[in-house]
């Protein structure tokens, strides 16, 4: 989150602030799956940033 690397083990979950700049990567061999519950609706806030 922001300049900010948080890992997050399995089962646990973290809460982001409104207007927080943030994304999720992997940097596992397994697949990831993850849940995004967001309120308000997220719809029209996100786009890709492409690794640098």
């Amino acid at each position: 989150m922001e300049n900010e690397i948080i890992e997050v083990e399995t089962g646990n979950g973290i809460h982001i602030l409104p207007k927080t700049k943030h994304r999720i990567r992997n940097d596992q061999s397994e697949n990831l799956e993850f849940i995004v519950i967001s309120e308000p609706t997220t719809h029209g806030d996100r786009f890709d940033v492409l690794d640098e």
